[in-house]
């Protein structure tokens, strides 16, 4: 199969002269030498009557508008760009929120080439994209079973309700803990599965007790229906939990963290702050709150771009109303 190339004002002139003699545009292509949709999408662009010159000055402006634009990110669109990779953006929300206020001025591709454009400069906007997570390594035998009886009395995932699933409602919480280096100091997480709305905590030490405390004192005031972690053992106090927000709490399966997606994803953003082999803490209060601004506060592709606290604060209002 021929494969695409720009034709030359020459072969232009063969083709104003296949067509006159009525020959097919595949026949044309094998005359040429090139791709078929060459020669359809050569027809079409020229217009209802082809004239060789006035295609070659298209395909001239044509190349030189892609030519110009491949760097275009300049005056005050570099620097509304700019300000939004210093606040941790990524070129697809960044994109995605242009689009929304109809002004898709710049695409993705032009910003990942403007970054590292930067980066060859010797600029810094590189190291505000997101940390990949590293791939996980191979798990040996499983160690589950060896505090499975510290976790009395657990209620699985299978028997949540099926409303949860659907994220429909606000007060959906999945919980988590993200530890640092040499798991000493660590992070409790708690995302609402419908706005993606983050609330953190900072432990001192993997303990029950603190980690029940500092579920309560978050979530205490907020709306909470339903709180969904995993088997570690730092929630066994999870019937207390239960009782102190009315809410159940559900385990997830061994090994399953798809079932708490909406977590694990969350813990994932939060690495670029939390490196996972610097220690973690101690955090102040305005530390932590600066942290959830990050998260709550970036637009997300799952909501069409809205930011949790939007989505959060639109939510609580029209439940609000509906009381």
């Amino acid at each position: 199969m021929s494969k695409f190339r720009r034709l030359r004002e020459r072969e232009r002139v063969k083709i104003e002269a296949l067509l006159k003699l009525g020959c097919s545009r595949r026949k044309i292509a094998r005359q040429l030498g090139v791709a078929p949709s060459t020669i359809s999408r050569e027809i079409r662009l020229a217009g209802r009557i082809y004239e060789p010159s006035q295609a070659q000055q298209l395909s001239h402006r044509r190349s030189r508008r892609r030519r110009s634009g491949r760097f275009k990110l300049r005056g005050p669109l570099e620097l509304r760009v700019r300000s939004h990779l210093l606040a941790d953006w990524s070129p697809e929300q960044i994109v995605g929120v242009m689009r929304q206020k109809g002004r898709p001025e710049v695409s993705v591709a032009s910003i990942y080439r403007f970054i590292e454009r930067d980066h060859a400069n010797g600029g810094y906007l590189k190291s505000h994209l997101r940390v990949l997570r590293r791939q996980r390594k191979d798990r040996k035998k499983p160690k589950w079973r060896k505090y499975q009886g510290s976790l009395q009395d657990r209620t699985p995932i299978s028997e949540r309700p099926r409303v949860v699933e659907r994220r429909e409602r606000l007060g959906d919480i999945e919980r988590d803990t993200v530890f640092g280096a040499k798991n000493g100091s660590l992070v409790l997480t708690m995302v609402d599965r419908r706005s993606r709305l983050t609330r953190i905590a900072w432990i001192e030490k993997k303990c029950s007790r603190l980690i029940h405390q500092a579920t309560v004192r978050t979530l205490r005031g907020q709306i909470v229906r339903t709180i969904t972690n995993d088997n570690g053992t730092e929630f066994a106090r999870h019937l207390e939990t239960a009782k102190a927000l009315k809410a159940p709490v559900y385990f997830s399966k061994a090994y399953a963290a798809w079932e708490r997606g909406t977590n694990e994803n969350t813990n994932g953003l939060l690495r670029q702050y939390l490196p996972r082999r610097q220690a973690i803490g101690p955090l102040t209060r305005k530390q932590i709150r600066a942290l959830e601004d990050k998260l709550n506060h970036r637009p997300r592709k799952c909501l069409n771009f809205e930011t949790p606290h939007e989505v959060h604060r639109r939510l609580s209002l029209a439940a609000r109303v509906l009381r």
